[in-house]
């Protein structure tokens, strides 16, 4: 072996009376088959043969999630592939007959979580659907795409294609968000991927993007609104964190991820100082100031 990749076509495998295959949306390996989704037919490959499972109504968006093959089909709903091929709406996913799903994620090893477009978040017992409201609802209506990431600490991914992608946790908390503001190149981002080193790659309409989600470390530069390199002081204080530059004072807004500045400020700023509940730092140009 030399290490080179040698890539051989399948196209003669697929009975002619499927030909041509049309456009490969997802690929997935399912028990040992590697199954390629086009619009209306899985082309399923075991190493030998080619299975085609077709269907009247168009296939959507699939996931394999804890052993099973999920798959949102037009007119149906959300099935699930079984032994025989067939495909089997599960309890209660009739419901998303005409609503559109985009994301199918490991929420334990018991449940699953769906994201839809308009409709919100739900989580799947295998019975019931369950609404699952999240901080960062009012970011992604109308606006998540596929597919999403399970992150192993128990997070989870949902990007979008005009606003970046946003990191929640089990709770529903808003953790983290990548869009424009703080430095991604593109708010659309076509498709999210975690390798095995942890880190995140996001795949732009324009470009590739890539976050280490191991790094403790978040750098605070003109991405997030600070407008210098110089920072002569931080501090955080009542759980709000100020900076103090050459040109006044500014704090960071946890919620939109910006570094605001504390209107009124000006001049050189040095450090900070917390003295019996309150917090005071002084300036060139202003003095001794305290910040409530």
């Amino acid at each position: 072996a030399i290490g080179r990749f040698h890539y051989k076509s399948l196209a003669d495998k697929v009975p002619e009376e499927h030909r041509p295959i049309g456009t490969v949306w997802e690929v997935d390996v399912f028990k040992g088959r590697i199954i390629f989704r086009t619009e209306f037919k899985l082309f399923a490959w075991d190493g030998e043969n080619m299975k085609v499972i077709s269907s009247e109504q168009g296939y959507h968006v699939g996931k394999i999630v804890n052993g099973k093959y999920y798959l949102r089909i037009w007119g149906r709903g959300l099935c699930e592939l079984m032994d025989d091929d067939t495909f089997e709406v599960v309890p209660n996913g009739e419901q998303f007959a005409d609503i559109r799903i985009y994301s199918i994620l490991p929420y334990d090893d018991e449940r699953i979580l769906i994201g839809t477009r308009m409709d919100g978040l739900f989580i799947y017992d295998g019975k019931t659907f369950e609404p699952f409201k999240t901080e960062a609802d009012k970011f992604i209506k109308g606006n998540l795409y596929l597919p999403g990431a399970a992150l192993k600490d128990g997070k989870f991914v949902l990007n979008t294609f005009s606003d970046g992608a946003y990191v929640i946790n089990k709770d529903g908390k808003l953790i983290q968000k990548y869009n424009i503001s703080n430095g991604l190149q593109d708010g659309s981002i076509d498709y999210v991927y975690v390798d095995s080193r942890g880190v995140l790659w996001m795949m732009l309409f324009n470009g590739i993007s890539n976050v280490n989600l191991n790094s403790t470390f978040t750098i605070l530069d003109n991405n997030m609104g600070l407008p210098t390199k110089v920072v002569f002081g931080v501090k955080r204080f009542n759980n709000i964190l100020y900076l103090s530059t050459n040109n006044g004072l500014y704090y960071l807004d946890e919620e939109s991820g910006i570094i605001k500045p504390i209107i009124g400020t000006h001049g050189q700023g040095g450090n900070f100082i917390e003295h019996k509940g309150r917090l005071y730092v002084g300036t060139g140009g202003m003095g001794l100031i305290e910040i409530t």
